[in-house]
């Protein structure tokens, strides 16, 4: 049993630990039996282009999904249809049409009633699931 005016408990578990890089490297120096030092790799240029595009689809998605709710309650159409169609017109500017019918799939028709992932069906009747925005930017990269 955990006695909470124990001196040993309030050591524990109420002094601030370090960031957790640092307690990567304390773990790390323990195992190895020496020194170490952990560096975060810096990202590159495509690395923020990933996360930049992933978390506009996933912001995209989720305008998508609480339009939907909404819309169940009070006709909403004509403020979203606005924004929606703003959205299209920066990813109409920024890809071709393969990937724009591509992204639109992923957030309009990508998830079924169910909760279900549908595939997307490219030529020679290939189906290939996307589950996340990163699958997404990855598939439509190769989109010429």
């Amino acid at each position: 049993m955990i006695d909470e005016n124990d001196d040993d408990f309030e050591e524990e578990f109420l002094e601030p630990q370090p960031p957790a890089p640092e307690r990567v490297k304390i773990t790390l120096d323990n195992i190895l039996g020496a020194k170490t030092s952990v560096r975060k790799a810096k990202k590159t240029a495509e690395d923020k282009k990933r996360e930049s595009f992933a978390g506009m689809i996933s912001k995209y998605e989720q305008a998508w999904t609480r339009s939907n709710i909404v819309s169940e309650f009070m006709d909403m159409e004509t403020w979203d249809d606005l924004w929606m169609d703003i959205i299209d017109d920066l990813i109409g500017a920024q890809y071709n049409l393969k990937q724009q019918a591509l992204i639109r799939y992923f957030i309009f028709e990508r998830i079924d009633e169910f909760g279900q992932v549908i595939p997307f069906e490219v030529p020679l009747d290939k189906l290939v699931y996307l589950d996340t925005p990163e699958q997404l930017y990855e598939f439509i990269k190769g989109l010429k």
